[in-house]
């Protein structure tokens, strides 16, 4: 994934972008890639890279690891990549904060009071594409079908489709 970021409405105490990621040596980056999780148990099934070098024309991992192929402009992305799936079984990772919040349940989340959106670039290499969600704070949006593309799709999730209330916003753990 390339840069995640929430919108936030202007005012003066809040910026107008709030990065979960942008890339892997951005000192803007909040929250950590650390809450995967597991339908079986079994966690060989996701596989994280948060200094992932971009690669559209591969087919298979949709990275490379030649360092005169990194994006001068974008610089690193987020790779999530997921083993075979059967049945009703699930992988998935939550970017949080503090790192393994979802193990720990305890630390500050952010404040992201004014945040009205999330925002993100995303693509799939896998052949057929996949199905995924996507939330904020525990909320998730219905899954939707990524195909496979060697170009980003820009995605919105307004916080209001989510049912976040303000009270729920100030205190973020998983983004």
């Amino acid at each position: 994934m390339r840069p995640i970021s929430y919108s936030m409405t202007a005012s003066p105490k809040n910026q107008t972008n709030f990065y979960v990621y942008q890339n892997a040596d951005s000192g803007l980056n909040h929250g950590f890639p650390s809450g995967e999780f597991v339908g079986n148990g079994d966690y060989s099934l996701i596989t994280v890279n948060p200094a992932a070098i971009d690669d559209p024309t591969s087919t298979t991992t949709g990275t490379t690891t030649d360092p005169n192929a990194l994006d001068q402009t974008h610089g690193t992305v987020l790779q999530v990549t997921f083993g075979a799936l059967s049945g009703s079984n699930y992988a998935g990772l939550n970017m949080e904060e503090p790192q393994d919040y979802g193990e720990l349940l305890t630390g500050v989340g952010y404040d992201l009071t004014g945040a009205t959106q999330v925002v993100f670039d995303v693509r799939t290499p896998t052949p057929g594409g996949i199905t995924v969600t996507f939330g904020v704070g525990g909320s998730t949006i219905p899954y939707i079908h990524l195909p496979q593309s060697a170009t980003y799709s820009t995605m919105t999730i307004s916080l209001s489709s989510l049912g976040l209330t303000p009270s729920e916003l100030t205190n973020v753990h998983i983004q």
